[in-house]
């Protein structure tokens, strides 16, 4: 399997990795910033973006991913920042392969399955007839009738392109759909633990990380620490770049975040 990354800075490698229905594009702006201090590798998950297209997506397949591109750019142990759905899958990896694992910062998600999914974004990019879709202002108008909110129609048809002369979908919709149940869970993997650093990002204003889920996180990753970022929903690099970043930077050089040491 090839992954599709980009790479810029030098320094200490870092990995970041997207979320469900995203791509590198997503931290594009994180990766910008990292790349002042450090050498980062902006990665697309597989079935996403312009990495390989495969007929399966649990986190086993993603971390299996993860470890083959860890040998592929020949570094052993690299710092993995992920969000959301990236997020679970480095913690996958972390459990599952800790000697590529140095540092690990997940950014908005935990260990956990979710009762909610995304099932509905799926069935309504699937149900988009492409075939009769002349523009992206036209897929934006056909998508509104089942996606009302603008924002996530927008990020939705990131993964709209056009391939000779027709638009078609970037991202793997048969395969997230068979596999949503998996990407929304998180495999039991108990008994495994990471003892290397980890910071946890989570918004303020999001409901992905609560102190709810704090034992679990512990359970796997008992050196992990807990950072809120005020004013951040679950896009916390979006909402607050410049505070994450800091966070970021500050953990992966001197394993200091804000006030707290580790």
């Amino acid at each position: 399997m090839t992954l599709y990354f980009q790479e810029n800075g030098s320094g200490e490698p870092v990995v970041l990795l997207h979320g469900l229905f995203g791509s590198s594009t997503n931290l594009r702006g994180l990766a910008r910033r990292l790349a002042d201090r450090f050498r980062v590798f902006n990665v697309d998950l597989p079935n996403h973006g312009r990495s390989t297209h495969t007929a399966s997506m649990t986190y086993q397949d993603m971390s299996e991913a993860l470890y083959d591109f860890s040998n592929r750019i020949a570094m052993s142990r690299l710092n993995w920042v992920g969000h959301s759905m990236g997020g679970k899958a480095v913690m996958h990896l972390a459990l599952t392969h800790s000697d590529c694992v140095n540092r690990l910062v997940i950014m908005d998600i935990s260990p956990v399955s979710y009762a909610h999914g995304h099932g509905e974004f799926i069935d309504a990019m699937a149900e988009l007839d492409l075939t009769n879709i002349a523009s992206r202002a036209e897929a934006e108008r056909e998508l509104s009738l089942t996606v009302s909110d603008p924002a996530i129609r927008m990020f939705l048809l990131q993964n709209l392109k056009l391939d000779g002369g027709r638009f078609t979908w970037r991202i793997n919709l048969p395969v997230l759909h068979q596999f949503h149940a998996d990407i929304m869970a998180f495999p039991d993997l108990e008994g495994s633990t990471f003892y290397g650093p980890t910071l946890v990002l989570s918004g303020a204003e999001s409901s992905y990380v609560s102190s709810a889920h704090h034992n679990t996180f512990l359970r796997y990753f008992p050196n992990a620490v807990f950072s809120v970022v005020e004013d951040a929903g679950h896009w916390v690099h979006i909402d607050r770049p410049e505070a994450v970043h800091e966070a970021i930077s500050q953990f992966l050089q001197k394993g200091r975040v804000f006030d707290k040491e580790y």
